[in-house]
């Protein structure tokens, strides 16, 4: 166990250093913002910043927040830090002025419908105590299963992201029902992009795994596609947020949109085009995000040793989570949340998203 855990401790201090952004902190919850220092006392930053716990066959590996906080003197890491996402996706194109700000305001317009508007989950019964440990499960497709998915949303024109973006949605909606006579705008939020597609070919992409994300903004009108069964809701609904990934996608101010959104609005031409956070009505809601190939992340394989699964966590509060991921052909889902939400509503939450994916495939008339 022990050479367990020096191994491991030897691979945090690696990943550190090949990838340094992980040493970030939040500052503050007013102005929340990512600060790297450089550290080369590696080992007071691990020893705050690595955990290890055991309980019967189970081994349980912590990368502590509160270790992200280290300040020590300089070392050669910040050498391995990525370049800023506009200048690896080759620098704010031309146009700015002009499509650029038609994107940023679309996209404040829309933030601001969000925070103002729209339906989303009702409030846990238990207060909100981020001191207790957060609540994670697990489901995992078989191959086959996974094999049938893929191959009907290839079908339908849809991606599984957006499937399954759909489905959390309209699962959302069945633990939390719209009142009778209501016209529903259901609002996805801000929806993570991966940067990946728009990185200049000197980028590499694994640097941006975590330190980069942008944002589009996701707006779908629901009433008409309650009105239908649920497979047909989810056709509907699916179909309508994959017209709006279309539309977004292509756009080449899309990456850079996170970095304009982040600095101080008096600093850009474009003041009005603000979200008004003061506004928010919706805090308690589930997010959702399809990763991806974890393979095409991490070699699954170390040695004698295989990695057959993976398990994610984020501190989120109000939100809960909803993930998905395809590793060894395999669709795998987690839901997490805090404890105030409870067993029940986040284990309902992970299944109403899978059953209402898998209509597609187990509904003949779609």
């Amino acid at each position: 166990m022990e050479e367990i855990k020096d191994r491991a401790r030897q691979a945090l201090d690696k990943f550190r250093f090949v990838c340094p952004i992980v040493a970030c902190a939040i500052e503050d919850g007013e102005s929340p913002r990512w600060v790297y220092t450089p550290s080369a006392d590696r080992e007071a930053w691990l020893d705050l910043a690595f955990v290890m716990s055991t309980s019967g066959d189970f081994l349980t590996l912590f990368i502590s927040g509160s270790g992200m906080d280290v300040t020590i003197v300089r070392s050669e890491e910040w050498k391995n830090l990525p370049v800023d996402i506009i200048t690896a996706t080759g620098g704010v194109p031309k146009e700015w002025e002009t499509s650029g700000a038609e994107l940023l305001q679309d996209l404040t317009t829309q933030m601001n419908k969000t925070f103002m508007s729209g339906h989303s989950l009702a409030p846990p019964l238990r207060p909100l105590d981020m001191s207790q440990r957060q609540i994670r499960h697990n489901v995992t497709l078989s191959e086959s299963e996974t094999r049938a998915i893929v191959a009907r949303a290839t079908q339908l024109g849809v991606s599984l992201s957006v499937l399954f973006k759909a489905a959390n949605g309209l699962a959302q909606l069945k633990l939390n029902p719209v009142p009778p006579g209501e016209d529903v705008c259901f609002p996805f939020h801000v929806t993570s992009v991966s940067p990946e597609r728009y990185l200049k070919p000197s980028v590499n992409p694994k640097t941006y795994f975590a330190s980069s994300i942008s944002l589009m903004p996701l707006r779908v009108p629901l009433t008409e596609s309650l009105r239908q069964g649920s497979g047909a809701a989810i056709l509907m609904t699916a179909k309508k947020i994959q017209a709006q990934f279309d539309k977004y996608l292509p756009n080449p101010y899309l990456p850079v949109m996170m970095s304009i959104l982040a600095q101080p609005p008096n600093s850009r031409t474009d003041q009005k085009a603000t979200p008004d956070t003061s506004l928010v009505k919706l805090p308690w809601r589930c997010d959702f995000e399809h990763l991806g190939m974890i393979e095409r992340r991490i070699s699954t394989r170390q040695g004698h040793i295989n990695i057959n699964d993976v398990c994610l966590g984020m501190r989120m509060g109000t939100v809960m989570s909803v993930r998905s991921w395809t590793m060894h052909r395999k669709l795998h889902f987690q839901v997490e949340g805090a404890a105030a939400w409870g067993d029940d509503i986040l284990k309902k939450m992970l299944q109403e998203t899978i059953r209402f994916g898998l209509l597609v495939v187990n509904d003949a008339k779609l």
